[in-house]
């Protein structure tokens, strides 16, 4: 009986530490949303359009510049073209094709960063089979050159306890067999980072989202399927 009572006093013990570590950690991550806007170049004027679509990642957040975001970089490589950005921290794939239901017009190229918050946010692969679908459809309507990815291995942040990273790192695999289906029905290209490995040390203060250097990693993939 004494041994079952201190099992559980060790497993109390764990999970409130876990619970206290995530929510300071996530008021990190808050801090590093508050005000930071997503890059954007917008010139009406130019040949050359660019499009951005996404969530935090394609707003950038955890780096210190959004110069220095995946969009920043772009727009730095493309300095002649309109970049415009339709991204939000948080953002699904159901919001983001909420979002952009109305977009029209013709863009040269579009870069999605998307799907992360379903893989954190358990929602059913079902429901990302079919999102996923209906965000590629209109894209391509929109651009001949689409690129997409949703995130490395969630697993391997440290932001979640390490008997909850399984569990992501499967969800993050599963969800890619899934963009690597759909991508090849639309001819789009999917950019892999799962299997990247990002060090701990390209991690923003949060433990989640990236920092300057994490995000140069991500945008050399992303340009390898753009070129």
């Amino acid at each position: 009986m004494k041994v079952i009572l201190i099992l559980i006093l060790i497993i109390i013990t764990i999970l409130t530490y876990d619970i206290i570590r995530m929510y300071l950690l996530y008021q990190k991550t808050v801090q590093l949303e508050n005000g930071f806007m997503a890059f954007q170049r917008i010139d009406p004027n130019t040949k050359q359009r660019i499009l951005v679509l996404g969530d935090s990642t394609a707003v950038g957040t955890g780096s210190s510049n959004n110069i220095y975001s995946t969009t920043g970089r772009l727009s730095s490589k493309y300095p002649e073209a309109e970049v415009i950005n339709i991204s939000e921290n948080g953002l699904k794939l159901s919001g983001l094709n909420e979002r952009i239901k109305n977009v029209s017009g013709h863009f040269d190229i579009i870069v999605i960063q998307i799907g992360a918050n379903d893989i954190i946010r358990l929602t059913d692969l079902e429901t990302i089979d079919t999102e996923l679908d209906k965000l590629l459809k209109k894209t391509k309507t929109l651009s001949s050159k689409v690129v997409i990815l949703h995130s490395g291995n969630i697993g391997e942040s440290k932001f979640f306890p390490w008997y909850i990273t399984p569990i992501l790192t499967y969800r993050s695999k599963e969800v890619r067999e899934i963009y690597i289906r759909k991508t090849s029905i639309y001819e789009s290209s999917y950019v892999n980072l799962i299997d990247l490995h990002v060090d701990g040390k390209y991690y923003a203060s949060d433990k989640l989202h990236l920092n300057d250097e994490g995000y140069k990693i991500w945008f050399d993939e992303i340009m390898k399927k753009i070129n």
